[in-house]
């Protein structure tokens, strides 16, 4: 009997042994990185924006990205801060980020982007392109009377043209003959000094002269490519 305890013991300690419970965590061999343009066109200096979103099952740790100017030329930014295109490693604070990518010159433009986790597992590269636009002609023009009285505030109404702009141009007052006064909306501008003005919607200024004669006033508008100029004249009577 005591041969017999002796052997069972054994296989009760190894049929134990067999029932322990084990984790078992399956990761995916490398991470997958998609790369979205969330814009259809492209103009150089005007900021656009590129999704990435990477991903590896089983896997919970940091991710580095790495971004390759192939083609062109552009200035990449991630949360407020620059981005290397010449391949450095940078890393990813959440698995999902927006890129602001600036065009600087016009033209194809080719970009590549890759993932690799904190243990060295890579994406492979993923390559996006682009087509970079000429920025677009800049118009100004200004409704104005040829004549005014001295006593009133004449209205100028402006328009800055710029297709495709969404933002606002820097425009500059000087005042070559007379002498007067330029407001636009509650501030009074100051000659030889930018206000900035919303392109394509018309904008009120109100020109109060301070004396009777002939006024002549420029306004200049640059979009960094070009600079247009508008003189306006105005006769000014009792």
């Amino acid at each position: 009997m005591k041969k017999y305890r002796e052997i069972i013991l054994p296989l009760l300690l190894f049929a134990a042994a067999g029932c322990e419970k084990s984790e078992y965590r399956i990761t995916e061999p490398r991470p997958t990185l998609e790369v979205t343009a969330l814009q259809d066109s492209y103009i150089i200096n005007q900021p656009a924006y590129l999704q990435l979103k990477v991903s590896q099952q089983g896997y919970d740790g940091e991710f580095q990205l790495s971004a390759v100017l192939n083609e062109g030329a552009c200035e990449l930014s991630m949360q407020g801060s620059d981005l290397p295109t010449d391949g450095t490693w940078t890393s990813m604070s959440n698995t999902t980020e927006i890129l602001t990518l600036t065009p600087t010159l016009a033209g194809p433009l080719r970009i590549s982007f890759e993932v690799k986790t904190k243990e060295g597992e890579q994406s492979g590269r993923s390559f996006i392109n682009f087509n970079v636009q000429k920025s677009p002609a800049l118009a100004l023009e200004v409704e104005y009377p040829e004549t005014a009285s001295i006593t009133e505030r004449i209205e100028l109404t402006m328009l800055l043209t710029k297709t495709g702009w969404t933002g606002a141009i820097p425009v500059t007052y000087t005042q070559l003959t007379g002498n007067g006064t330029l407001q636009y909306g509650a501030v009074t501008i100051t000659p030889a000094e930018a206000f900035s003005v919303p392109a394509n919607m018309e904008q009120p200024l109100y020109y109060t002269p301070a004396e009777r004669g002939i006024h002549r006033i420029q306004l200049s508008a640059t979009d960094g490519y070009t600079t247009q100029f508008k003189t306006l004249e105005i006769i000014v009577t009792n």
